[in-house]
């Protein structure tokens, strides 16, 4: 009867703490690349410009092959409360491709350029 007890009382301490760590692992992070007017995007190696090529399609392939991310959801969108109202190559045009990714690589994405999406 004790040794129920005992067992009792270390699962109810336990099973809280496996719960929690087991979360932590799936946690995923939303991020977001500004695109500017004209500045090299980092996946235009993937973009082949005599043809049409869906911008998530180049991202998807840039992630995968250059930053070893396969599990990502991907989506590019315009959203006219960031686009700036001038010309040159700096200004941001209001594309956005935004990433859903495991909290894991967002050291990675942010070194080439995305940002936390807050």
């Amino acid at each position: 009867m004790k040794f129920l007890q005992k067992s009792s009382i270390a699962l109810i301490i336990l099973l809280p703490l496996l719960l929690t760590n087991c979360e932590k692992d799936n946690q995923t992070v939303s991020l977001w690349y500004l695109e500017s007017k004209c500045g090299p995007a980092p996946w235009d190696a993937y973009v082949d410009f005599g043809k049409p090529t869906l911008v998530v399609d180049a991202v998807e392939q840039y992630l995968a092959n250059d930053l070893s991310i396969t599990e990502v959801e991907i989506t590019y969108k315009f959203e006219a409360s960031v686009a700036e109202q001038c010309e040159a190559c700096s200004c941001k045009s209001g594309n956005v491709v935004e990433v859903l990714v495991n909290e894991e690589h967002v050291e990675a994405l942010e070194e080439v350029g995305f940002e936390v999406r807050k």
